[in-house]
């Protein structure tokens, strides 16, 4: 099997629902909420979607390098908010970074949508 199929039967199965742990404090556990990834993910392309129960405004997935990640906009009343996540290690490690509210915070979504391990 080539990296070129592997990656892409990698976009398929990484789509579904994720549980995420939002890292907002260094004090404080993480809190949660859900990210959901749609079909088809396939490099290059537009993606659908949700973080945090928004629906993605405009979203892209790549497996350029041979990482799967994406790349969402989603929007609220205080502004619009930009999502970055790289799969690895079986999870997406990523970042969200809001610029009405002022943060960056980063995070950990699991393929288990009830998944938030606490310390």
């Amino acid at each position: 099997m080539t990296l070129f199929t592997i990656l892409l039967l990698a976009g398929a199965e990484l789509a579904g629902t994720y549980g995420v742990c939002l890292h907002y404090s260094p004090d404080q556990p993480p809190s949660s909420t859900v990210l959901v990834l749609h079909e088809p993910l396939t490099s290059g392309e537009t993606i659908s979607g949700s973080f945090y129960g928004t629906v993605f405004k405009e979203a892209r997935f790549s497996t350029n390098g041979g990482t799967p990640v994406f790349f969402a906009v989603t929007e609220d009343g205080s502004g619009e908010y930009f999502h970055t996540g790289r799969w690895a290690d079986g999870e997406f490690r990523g970042q969200t970074y809001s610029r009405g509210r002022e943060f960056l915070m980063p995070w950990t979504a699991y393929p288990d949508e009830d998944a938030c391990p606490q310390p």
